[in-house]
């Protein structure tokens, strides 16, 4: 039996040495001293300041985060739970905010390993398994405090080991199996992504008890049927509630409405997930193992072909549905999860097959699923590192605003209303933070009748052309507009926050000749990696 060898006193190290690993990269790269992003962090705040009300509490707090979830047309209500009750005990304190990201990785990372080795896969094979998964573009999630797949992945790692533990030991009474079914649905809590996920976890669970146990398929859906059917049922139901209550339009990003979704996306989609799953090593494995049955003497090579079938079947069962999804936005770095965690399985399960037929053959497979990770591993340092310097640039321009402001006077906020939609809610809510800090206008910039004409955002404009720029103007700045200051209000200003100056300077300097005279401010570019800004001050 695969991993039969394993105990839990065994299975320690992979948490040590990913404990180090993570601790290491976090602490060099120092995240610790960041301090809180754009996009998402924001609603920290908001979350502190509702708790911190006289009349606030956790209950209350949820349940209107729950509703305003809804609103936006999204479903998630375990990470909104989980967000509001870090916030009650942890506060604002950035450092435990970060170590409880760095928590998530090790164990993520850890249990994955884990699921590797009671697979029976080499120590090596369930590392690379392990760091395939977290390293390169989908590690975003371990830094970000905004992502729901964090939890999300965490979550269904736990799924994938618990439900190992139990197809390990056939018959009644599998526990592990009853806390991967709850890990499984906590998990499709916290993202819609992974109600989709779900049959792939039923799916898997099935390959468990082939796999471990040496069950045929019709006997390891029987011996899976508690988990599958489960899964199933709540897979179906939240399915059914998330079009009722949410809808399919206006899903935003990854909506599949009619007036968003192309069937031409579905190609891309399934390369870009291709390339980054590096599908051709298991491919090419697959083929390889597959012809060897087709051998002379071939009964003397012990080739796992069937379960290498239906790992495949798996992994599409997972791949499908996350590919329709992400055909039409594209895949931003967290959205390959959990997908890139089926890719990882079915490439080290791939190469793991060539084992039996030849050390060699493995060795050389699995060198082709290492060599990448020397990229993903740099990508990961120099995104973690840009994040942390990110942050501090951020905690500057914050703090150097301000102090331009002075107390209750004026900060405007030149931003296109489609491409820094986030962006300006966040720092909107960011500089409101400071009682002291005067009002927030929204200088809109761009097409759609914004305040300052200007064609510099035309394909940012059109790549999101779902979102409603007067929703950002009229319910995120609550109508505090540029058009809305007074006379005296405009000669009171005392700072102002152009996004993406190369493109916004000329057009709002122009818009502001009347009554602001930009040679006379003082002016500071903040490099942030994502939109780039610059403080004008007015030095008063």
């Amino acid at each position: 039996m695969a991993g039969a060898g394993v105990t839990l006193g065994g299975l320690a190290w992979p948490f040590v040495l990913w404990a180090l690993i993570w601790g290491a990269l976090f602490w060099k790269l120092d995240v610790f001293r960041s301090g809180f992003h754009l996009i998402d962090d924001h609603r920290l705040i908001d979350i502190h300041g509702q708790l911190s009300a006289r009349d606030g509490n956790v209950g209350q707090v949820l349940g209107e985060w729950f509703r305003t979830d809804l609103a936006e047309r999204r479903f998630r209500p375990l990470y909104y739970a989980s967000r509001v009750v870090r916030v009650e005990w942890l506060g604002l304190y950035w450092p435990a905010w970060v170590a409880y990201n760095l928590g998530l990785a090790t164990m993520t990372s850890g249990l994955l390993t884990v699921f590797g080795l009671l697979l029976g896969f080499s120590s090596i094979s369930s590392l690379t398994f392990a760091a395939l998964t977290v390293f390169g573009p989908p590690s975003t999630v371990w830094w970000r405090l905004g992502t729901p797949e964090t939890e999300a992945t965490a979550l269904a790692a736990l799924a994938l080991c618990l439900f190992a533990w139990a197809a390990r030991k056939p018959g009644p009474g599998r526990w592990p199996d009853v806390f991967g079914i709850v890990a499984a649905v906590l998990a499709s809590l916290t993202k819609e992504g992974m109600i989709l996920f779900l049959p792939a976890l039923a799916a898997m669970r099935v390959w468990l008890s082939c796999r471990l146990l040496g069950r045929s398929v019709p006997a390891a859906l029987r011996d899976s049927l508690p988990v599958f059917a489960v899964l199933g049922i709540v897979a179906s139901a939240e399915l059914t509630g998330l079009l009722w209550l949410v809808g399919s339009r206006g899903t935003g990003y990854a909506g599949v409405d009619a007036e968003t979704f192309r069937l031409a996306s579905i190609l891309p989609a399934a390369l870009a997930l291709a390339r980054i799953g590096q599908l051709w090593v298991p491919a090419a494995a697959s083929v390889f193992a597959f012809g060897v049955g087709f051998w002379p003497r071939r009964h003397r090579v012990p080739v796992p072909v069937n379960g290498l079938w239906l790992g495949w079947a798996v992994f599409l069962i997972g791949a499908i549905p996350q590919v329709l999804l992400y055909a039409k936005s594209g895949w931003a770095d967290h959205y390959w999860n959990p997908v890139v965690m089926l890719a990882a399985f079915i490439a080290v399960l791939a190469v793991e097959s060539l084992r039996p037929v030849h050390v060699l053959l493995y060795v050389v497979g699995m060198a082709l699923l290492i060599q990448p990770l020397n990229g993903r591993l740099r990508w990961t340092r120099e995104h973690l590192a840009e994040y942390g310097r990110d942050g501090v640039a951020l905690g500057e321009l914050l703090a150097a605003a301000r102090h331009c402001a002075g107390i209750q006077r004026p900060v405007i906020l030149v931003a296109n209303p489609r491409a820094h939609y986030e962006e300006a809610i966040s720092l909107r809510t960011h500089l409101r933070r400071d009682p002291e800090t005067g009002l927030v206008y929204l200088a809109s910039i761009g097409g759609d009748n914004a305040d300052i004409p200007s064609t510099a955002f035309a394909a940012q404009e059109r790549k999101r052309a779902f979102l409603e720029p007067a929703v950002l103007g009229g319910h995120y700045f609550q109508g505090l507009t540029f058009g809305r200051l007074t006379a005296e209000q405009r000669h009171a200003v005392g700072a102002v926050v152009l996004l993406e100056p190369q493109e916004s300077r000329a057009s709002f300097r122009d818009a502001t000749a009347t009554w602001l005279d930009m040679g006379a401010w003082t002016s500071r570019t903040f490099s942030i990696a994502a939109v780039p800004m610059e403080l004008l001050c007015a030095g008063r």
